[in-house]
C-alpha cells in the first residue's frame, strides 16, 4: 500500500509540476497577445492623430494641434510602460523557472572483458560505458513551495531516459524543508550528485561502493539544518521504497519499508558524515521461487541494515577522501560486507592528481553463514587507483584514471564472474561539463 501511495505521488508531483510550466507559459503567452493588440491599436491611434495635425493643425499656434500631440505622447508613454510591465513580468516568470545540464563522455578500455554488477568493461575501447547525459528544472511554485525534476539517460542502460528527481519540497523555514516524491538513495557521500562527474575528482568514484543498481526511492524525506559551535549539521530523515534493482546473474531485489538517516557536520575544510539505512529486501532469482529458496535454506526476505561513515578534507589545495560501509542483513540471502576507500588528492593550478586505494570483501564466510552462499558468492579483493583532473574552464573538466584491481585471495574479485587472471586494469579518459 505505501508503496502504491508514494508511486502515486510521484506522478501527481510530476503533473503538478507539468502544470505549473505549463500555465506559466500559457499565461506569458497571453500577456504577450494581448500587448500585440494594445500595440497594434495605439500605433492605429498614433497614425489618425498625425493625419488629424497635418489636416487640422498646420498652423502651429492651433490649440487643437497642441492637444492631439499631447494625445501622441501620452499614448507612446502608456506603450512604452505596458513594454516594461511586460518585461517585468517576463523576467519573475524565469526567475521561477530555471534548467540546468550536465554530461560525460570519453573512452575506457579494460585488459580483460569484466561486468561489475551492470558496468561492463571490455577490451574493445567504449564510449558508452561512462557516457551519461541529463537535466533538470526547478519551478518554484510559491515563496516556500517548488518542483524539482531530473531525467538523466545513460550508456550502461543504452540511454534509456529515466526520472532520478522527481519531488515537491516545501521551505517551512531557513533550516527545516520537507520533500516528497522521486529522490535520490543518499547511501554515501556524493550519492545525490553521482550522475553529475564535474562535481567530483574521479573519472567515477571507487566502484566497490558507488557502482550499483539501487539509485532512487520514492518517499518522503525531511531535511533539518542547526548549528553546534563551528559545526554547521544537516540532519535527513526519510521513508519510502524503491523499485526492483537488477544485480546481474538473475539476481534482483525489491525494497520495501526503507528507512535513510544520516547527518552531515561541515566546519571549514572539514565535513564528517554518519548514515544508518535500513530496508526490507526481497530477494528474486530467476528460475527460483520462494519455496525454492526455502528448499535450499535461503530465506528470500531479509532485513538489511547498511551503515557508512564518511569524510572530506578539502583546504583548496589537499583533498582527501574517504568512506567504510557495513551491510550486516540479519538473515536471508544477502551476503554481510565491508567496502571502504580512501583517496588523497593535491591541486596545483587547474590541475589535481589523486590516488585512490579501495577494498571489498565479504564477511559471509563461515559454516554459519554458509546458506546465504548459493546466491550472493564470496568475494574479495582491492584495488589501486591514480588519475588527474584538468579544469579547462568553470564549467568543463578533462579527466585520465587508471585503475588496477587485485588480490581476489582465490574468489571472482568485485566482479560478476571470474575474471581468469590474477588482476584486471582499466584505463579512462572522460570529459565532464555542466551547463
Amino acid at each position: 500500500m505505501f508503496k502504491k501511495i508514494m508511486n502515486a505521488s510521484l506522478l501527481i508531483c510530476l503533473s503538478s509540476m507539468s502544470n505549473f510550466v505549463l500555465a506559466g507559459t500559457n499565461d506569458i503567452e497571453q500577456k504577450v497577445l494581448q500587448l500585440e493588440k494594445e500595440s497594434a491599436a495605439q500605433r492605429l491611434e498614433i497614425e489618425r492623430l498625425k493625419k488629424q495635425i497635418e489636416n487640422d493643425g498646420r498652423v502651429s499656434s492651433n490649440p487643437d494641434a497642441t492637444n492631439l500631440e499631447k494625445k501622441i505622447k501620452d499614448v507612446d508613454l502608456k506603450a512604452k510602460a505596458r513594454y516594461a510591465a511586460l518585461k517585468r513580468s517576463l523576467e519573475k516568470e524565469q526567475e521561477r523557472l530555471t534548467f540546468n545540464g550536465f554530461l560525460s563522455a570519453g573512452l575506457v578500455q579494460s585488459n580483460r572483458d569484466v561486468e561489475f554488477l551492470n558496468f561492463g568493461f571490455k577490451e574493445q575501447a567504449s564510449f558508452r560505458t561512462d557516457a551519461i547525459v541529463g537535466v533538470q528544472t526547478t519551478y518554484r511554485i510559491a515563496e516556500k513551495t517548488s518542483a524539482t525534476v531530473q531525467m538523466v539517460a545513460n550508456g550502461v542502460d543504452n540511454f534509456t531516459v529515466e526520472a532520478v528527481w522527481g519531488y515537491v519540497s516545501y521551505n517551512a523555514n531557513d533550516n527545516l524543508k520537507y520533500r516528497a516524491g522521486r529522490m535520490k538513495l543518499p547511501l554515501y557521500l556524493i550519492s545525490e550528485s553521482l550522475d553529475i562527474g564535474f562535481t567530483y575528482p574521479y573519472v567515477r568514484p571507487p566502484i566497490e561502493l558507488y557502482v550499483t543498481p539501487l539509485s532512487s526511492f520514492e518517499g518522503m524525506d525531511l531535511l533539518y539544518r542547526f548549528y553546534a559551535g563551528n559545526w554547521i549539521n544537516e540532519l535527513q530523515f526519510g521513508i519510502g521504497t524503491f523499485e526492483r534493482a537488477n544485480f546481474g546473474n538473475g539476481i534482483s531485489i525489491v525494497g520495501e519499508d526503507a528507512i535513510v538517516s544520516n547527518i552531515t557536520s561541515t566546519n571549514g575544510p572539514w565535513t564528517l558524515r554518519l548514515s544508518y539505512n535500513q530496508t526490507n529486501l526481497d530477494v528474486q532469482v530467476e528460475g527460483l521461487t520462494s519455496a525454492d529458496l526455502a528448499a535450499l535454506g535461503v530465506e528470500a526476505k531479509n532485513k538489511t541494515p547498511f551503515i557508512n561513515a564518511g569524510l572530506i578534507y578539502d583546504d583548496g589545495e589537499w583533498l582527501v577522501l574517504s568512506e567504510f560501509v557495513d551491510l550486516a542483513p540479519k538473515s536471508g540471502a544477502v551476503n554481510a560486507e565491508n567496502k571502504m576507500y580512501a583517496t588523497v588528492g593535491r591541486r596545483i593550478d587547474q590541475w589535481l592528481p589523486y590516488v585512490t586505494f579501495a577494498r571489498l570483501y565479504t564477511t559471509s564466510n563461515t559454516d554459519d553463514d554458509a546458506r546465504r552462499v548459493p546466491i550472493f558468492t564470496i568475494y574479495e579483493g582491492n584495488s589501486y587507483s591514480v588519475g588527474v583532473r584538468k579544469d579547462i574552464s568553470s564549467s568543463i573538466a578533462a579527466k585520465c584514471e587508471i585503475n588496477y584491481f587485485t588480490d581476489f585471495e582465490d574468489t571472482q574479485g568485485p566482479f560478476n564472474s571470474d575474471p581468469g587472471a590474477e588482476s584486471v586494469t582499466i584505463y579512462t579518459f572522460l570529459i565532464d561539463a555542466v551547463f
